[in-house]
């Protein structure tokens, strides 16, 4: 997964523009952090990026959102050729402000957990110039459904984890 840092300021917009409760819009640092660590530069930022998670949100929710929240970006940079564009995690402007890219990449998952199937749709396509790319789609809304919005932070579906059991 590679990714193209943005740097002109016009393309970027203002966090408050984008209504977006407090978990979806930690998850933009998180996702700057993985995001640079994929560039050949800097190979172990995406590290940090789970340090971030686990720094907002305690191990229990940090971990499994981080993980979760990078086969979303994944899917995200495939579905655009490797040109998602996102902001350096350690520029101090993009603590108040997302490019276009993060923008509609955080849009699409704050309607998704809302249920809000036209609005994400609607991401979806302006992220992926018209396609409707069914590996965003799908890890977008498994994101959704373990961090459905409403929900207190401490609260998220828990998964079970398999029990294994001595069978004689």
């Amino acid at each position: 997964m590679t990714g193209q840092t943005a740097v002109p300021e016009e393309g970027l917009c203002h966090l408050e523009d984008l209504h977006c409760d407090p978990f979806e819009l930690g998850l933009l640092p998180v996702s700057r952090h993985f995001l640079t660590g994929a560039s050949a530069t800097e190979p172990l930022k995406w590290q940090r990026g789970y340090s971030v998670a686990v720094d907002q949100w305690g191990e229990s929710v940090g971990f499994p959102a981080a993980h979760l929240l990078l086969s979303v970006l994944e899917a995200a940079n495939t579905a655009r050729d490797g040109m998602f564009r996102f902001q350096d995690p350690r520029n101090p402007q993009a603590d108040h402000t997302a490019t276009e890219d993060e923008a509609l990449l955080i849009r699409m998952l704050h309607h998704m957990r809302r249920d809000q199937t036209p609005q994400a749709r609607r991401c979806v396509e302006f992220l992926t110039a018209g396609q409707m790319n069914v590996d965003l789609v799908r890890t977008g809304l498994s994101f959704a459904r373990r961090f459905q919005a409403g929900a207190p932070v401490g609260h998220f579906k828990r998964v079970r984890r398999p029990m294994l059991q001595v069978v004689s």
